[in-house]
Parts: C-alpha cells; sequence; structure tokens
C-alpha cells in the first residue's frame, strides 16, 4: 500500500516529530539541545512557521507548529534537520543519516488539542528529558507586582521546552502564542497559573491514547466537521479505509 502523503497545510495547528535514528541520540550534551534551539528559531522566521510549544528531548523532538504559507512546514523541517545533523556528524565525527525516516506530522483542532498537547509535550519533559542526564534549571522568577508567592518560588524546570513560556517563568522567543490559549484567563498571569494547573493534573489516559495515535497513523485529530472542513483543502483521504478488499461490480445471477 502507498504511504500517505504528509500533510502540510498552511494557517492549520500541527503536531511534528522527528526522532533519532534506531533509538540512539540526537544530543549528547546540553550544547547540541542550544544548536538545536538557535537553529528553530532561524529556520521558523526564515520559512514563516510559528512555533507554540516544543520539547527538545535526547532522542526526539515534538513541537506544535502552525505555518503560515504553502509548503512551509516540510521546507522549515527539512533545513532544520540538515543544518542540525551536519552540526552533530561534525562534531562527534560521524557519517550518515541521524533521523528515523520522515518527520511525522498530524492536523490538530486547535481547540481543545492544542492545550492538550502542550501538555503531552510537558509529561514527555518529565518522563524522559529530566533522566537522561540532561539537568535541568533553576530559573529566576519574573519580579512582577502582585504575582502568586507559590510562582514567585524558583523551580526546576527542563530549559529545552516552552514549559517555562507558558508558566511565566521566561519569554522564550522562539514561541508564539494561539489564540486558543485565551481561554486560560483574560490575563497573562491567569493563563499561567491555569496552563500550570494542567500540567499539574496531566492528562487522561483517552487524552493521551488519543495525541498518540494521531501522531502515528497521520490522521487528524478533531470532531468530524472539523475533518470534514480539512477534506475541501486537500485530496489526500484523512479518514482510514474500511477494512477488508475492495468491492468489484456486482454480478447478475445467469
Amino acid at each position: 500500500m502507498a504511504r500517505l502523503s504528509r500533510l502540510d497545510l498552511p494557517l492549520h495547528l500541527h503536531h511534528v516529530c522527528v526522532r533519532g535514528n534506531n533509538a540512539q541520540p540526537i544530543a549528547k550534551a546540553r550544547e547540541d539541545l542550544d544548536v538545536m534551539w538557535r537553529l528553530w528559531l532561524e529556520m521558523s522566521e526564515a520559512h514563516l512557521v510559528k512555533v507554540h510549544g516544543y520539547a527538545f528531548l535526547a532522542q526526539s523532538v515534538h513541537a506544535l507548529v502552525t505555518p503560515i504559507q504553502d509548503g512551509g512546514l516540510s521546507a522549515f523541517m527539512q533545513g532544520v534537520g540538515r543544518r542540525y545533523v551536519q552540526f552533530f556528524n561534525r562534531k562527534y565525527g560521524r557519517t550518515g543519516t541521524l533521523w528515523e525516516g520522515r518527520f511525522r506530522s498530524n492536523v490538530l483542532q486547535a481547540e481543545p488539542w492544542l492545550l492538550q498537547a502542550l501538555v503531552y509535550m510537558d509529561g514527555l519533559c518529565a518522563s524522559e528529558g529530566l533522566q537522561v542526564g540532561f539537568e535541568a534549571q533553576a530559573l529566576p522568577p519574573r519580579q512582577e507586582a502582585n504575582r502568586d508567592p507559590e510562582l514567585q518560588a524558583d523551580r526546576v524546570v527542563y530549559p529545552w521546552s516552552s514549559h517555562a513560556h507558558w508558566v511565566g517563568r521566561r519569554l522564550d522567543p522562539l514561541v508564539a502564542a494561539h489564540e486558543s490559549l485565551w481561554q486560560l484567563g483574560n490575563t497573562p498571569f491567569e493563563r499561567e497559573v491555569h496552563y500550570a494547573e494542567m500540567v499539574r493534573d496531566g492528562l487522561g489516559l483517552a487524552q493521551k491514547k488519543g495525541i498518540e495515535s494521531s501522531l502515528k497513523s497521520g490522521w487528524p485529530l478533531g470532531d468530524a466537521q472539523f475533518v470534514a472542513n480539512l477534506q475541501k483543502l486537500t485530496s489526500r483521504r484523512l479518514v482510514p479505509a474500511r477494512p477488508g478488499r475492495p468491492r468489484g461490480p456486482r454480478r447478475e445471477p445467469p
């Protein structure tokens, strides 16, 4: 069966993921992930891709992005991937591919899935990023009037993700706002508090499975009307085919 083409729809939210080949590390030191971050910032500006959230881990990268122009997502991911592999191979004296095939991508209905996917990526940082030798950082709190004392306290966070930005621990120039986040509150402080509560509560099993299944399959994640509207924008099939062999023409009895 022919492999389905990857969706790359401008002005729509995408969850993208790329992994190391044969589960090998794509980063061996803090400086490697710093280079990854700089490349994402540079290439996202060059290809007009908004990055709403990200998690750069030792063996994989996850991100929520919105391309602005046709073909922007593919050009962006290819540009980052090519330049990072050149850096990594040169630094560690290796040759050949670093990635496990092409990057995975699926389209998400922003409400409610953007916030849930952000929480999902923060969960990956806690379960994977903090257990592979990349130490977290205690980021200084923002000194703003009337902030919650609990948020003012130093907290250890994984530094190569968008978590610190969305809970108000730092301003990350790579991260772009998305209108779906406004539902969390009327002020930045309210949104930061409510998002931190969502991360602390975590995702339900059904939500986590939905995100992982959609990313693995490439099918859009959203309700029926959302998928139907997407289908008007692409000739690629957006729902699984019915199981079994295709039916042939019906034969009339002799």
